[in-house]
């Protein structure tokens, strides 16, 4: 659910001869080291779990993306010119779809990653309703023992059943606070849905994410 800002070694990307039709991912134009690094690290954590995926740009890097890239030694993502027609997308620091290449409308977004910006005062959330009607709404999510309502704008989900729910949380909110300490985060409708962090590693990478946000 979360944008993570993880500047640790990654592997190589995969090729593309060896993979069919892996997962493109990739943020927004003219790309600051926020949406180049979210989609380094989603794509490496997509192929962790098993689903082949390659990170791409779309524009040429900042400075500061460089050095970045360059103190960690990874590998900067290519730049994307392919047709996405048909091609399996996921979004990371994306807000519209102004954002994307021309042919991204006519591409089958699975996924999108959360992000703030530096010195944020708000953390974003987009994410699944089984029932609901279209319009104003709102999710309730619960970390621990803490637990909020938030406002959220309905819409019906073109990547899944349901109703797509778009919302801000503020930064200092008690369930992100709880979030932050514990890695623990689920989503209450009908009954709770985890969505909790499973490793050291992934708790580690939460914190690194609120870090970022509070910049």
């Amino acid at each position: 659910m979360n944008e993570t800002s993880r500047f640790t070694p990654f592997p190589p990307q995969p090729d593309l001869t060896v993979r069919e039709m892996p997962l493109y991912v990739f943020g927004h134009k003219n790309p600051d080291s926020d949406s180049i690094c979210s989609a380094l690290v989603v794509a490496d954590w997509l192929n962790h779990l098993g689903k082949p995926a390659v990170a791409f740009r779309l524009g040429d890097l900042t400075p500061e993306t460089r050095y970045i890239l360059a103190a960690a030694g990874v590998q900067a993502p290519a730049l994307l010119t392919d047709d996405l027609r048909d091609r399996k997308v996921w979004l990371v620091d994306f807000t519209d779809i102004e954002q994307g290449p021309a042919s991204l409308p006519d591409s089958d977004v699975v996924g999108i990653i959360f992000s703030c910006r530096r010195k944020a005062t708000s953390v974003g959330f987009l994410t699944n309703l089984a029932e609901g009607k279209p319009g104003s709404g709102s999710v309730r999510f619960r970390s621990g023992k803490a637990q909020g309502r938030y406002a959220a704008k309905l819409i019906p989900s073109e990547i899944a059943d349901g109703l797509e729910a778009t919302g801000q949380i503020p930064l200092a909110d008690p369930v992100l606070a709880a979030f932050e300490k514990t890695g623990l985060i689920s989503q209450v409708e009908d009954r709770a849905y985890p969505q909790d962090a499973r490793t050291p590693a992934e708790r580690a990478d939460i914190r690194r994410f609120f870090g970022f946000c509070r910049g």
